[in-house]
């Protein structure tokens, strides 16, 4: 059957894999920021740069109350204590920044964080 990892299997084979923690650039105006927790190595995109700025989450957050409640634990996460301190230090990067946000598991999966609260729009 299909899994997730033969995609990943064929990249490394490649050699187009690379998992190092280290936040970094990987095309002008896009980032990938380690953000542990839901699983080892969980990465989130960020696009742009000052208010002009798209967090893409990945797997951080699955619920809107996530964003009023960052530091409590996730069933959803492989390692709770790390997933909530990733979803702390982004959402509060995101809520100063002033970053608009995509997040996959949401109902209206655009918004924004202000004054500890998801804003969806759109």
């Amino acid at each position: 059957g299909y899994t997730a990892r033969r995609p990943m299997a064929e990249l490394e084979r490649l050699g187009m894999l690379d998992l190092a923690e280290e936040d970094r650039e990987i095309a002008p105006g896009v980032r990938v920021v380690h953000a542990p927790g839901h699983t080892p190595g969980h990465r989130v995109a960020v696009l742009g740069s000052g208010r002009d700025t798209l967090l893409l989450t990945g797997d951080l957050l699955h619920l809107p109350a996530q964003v009023s409640r960052p530091r409590a634990p996730s069933t959803h996460d492989d390692d709770p204590p790390e997933g909530c301190r990733s979803r702390v230090r982004l959402l509060e990067l995101a809520e100063a920044g002033g970053w608009r946000m995509g997040v996959s598991h949401f109902a209206g999966p655009f918004g924004a964080v202000r004054s500890g609260r998801w804003v969806g729009r759109g």
